[in-house]
C-alpha cells in the first residue's frame, strides 16, 4: 500500500503513531539531542533509549539507539507515495 512521505514520516515520528505501530509506549522529542524512546519493558525486554542526531521534516531521521545508528530518508515519488530508505549500523 502506497502512502505519502508525510504518513510515513508520522509513523516513525508521532509518540502515538509508534505506540499504535509496535504495541509498546513510545516518546519522540523530534529535535536533535530529544529522546527517541520506546519501552519494552512488558515482556522484560526493557527499554530502547534513543537520542535524535538529525531531522529534516518528511525527509531524513537519524537516531542513535544503543550501540546503533538509525536512519530513515523518505521521498515522495511521482506516480504518488513515497520511497524510503532504512538503514541501522551497529
Amino acid at each position: 500500500m502506497a502512502c505519502s512521505a508525510k504518513r510515513l514520516w508520522a509513523a516513525i515520528t508521532d509518540p502515538d503513531e509508534i505506540t499504535r505501530w509496535m504495541d509498546y509506549p513510545a516518546r519522540v522529542d523530534l529535535r536533535p539531542g530529544g529522546d527517541y524512546r520506546i519501552d519494552f519493558a512488558r515482556t522484560n525486554d526493557g527499554v530502547l533509549d534513543g537520542v535524535i542526531v538529525r531531522v529534516e521534516p518528511q525527509k531524513l531521521l537519524t537516531y542513535v539507539w544503543g550501540w546503533s545508528v538509525v536512519e530513515w530518508s523518505i521521498e515522495d515519488v511521482a506516480a504518488g507515495g513515497c520511497k524510503y530508505r532504512f538503514v541501522q549500523n551497529g
